[in-house]
């Protein structure tokens, strides 16, 4: 019975090691997803504060060039009497009425701004950052 006993302790603490171990291996494996988690966010984060900077620069630039008028239809960017007509900045900071840059898309095979002809992505703005 002595012997059996020991046997029993022995394979008792065989499994708990082996347990461990796996518990081991389990959070080892849980801190290196977690980490790779952490470094995806952080590098989206990172991507989101430089175009949020980027489109910052060009905000700045569109306010120290007084664009007050569409280039499309050569009506003031913001009126008024229609202070809820949507405007948009260029990435090349040139400004227009969400109308009339929408209805140049659908007629034109590629998105260059109507100005300066350079390929552009573009962002709704208010009047405010005019006025800033």
């Amino acid at each position: 019975s002595y012997h059996l006993c020991m046997r029993i302790g022995e394979t008792m603490d065989a499994t708990l090691q082996e347990d461990s171990m796996e518990l081991s291996n389990f959070l080892d494996e849980m801190d290196e997803i977690i980490n790779r988690s952490k470094s995806v966010n952080l590098e989206s984060t990172d991507e989101k504060s430089k175009e949020d900077t980027l489109w910052d620069r060009i905000e700045e630039s569109f306010r120290e060039h007084q664009q007050d008028s569409c280039p499309i239809c050569l009506e003031q960017l913001w009126k008024m009497n229609n202070p809820f007509r949507k405007t948009y900045i260029l990435s090349c900071s040139h400004a227009y009425h969400g109308t009339c840059i929408k209805n140049f898309e659908k007629f034109s095979s590629s998105l260059k701004c109507p100005v300066c002809r350079t390929e552009y992505t573009r962002k709704e703005i208010r009047q405010e950052i005019k006025d800033h």
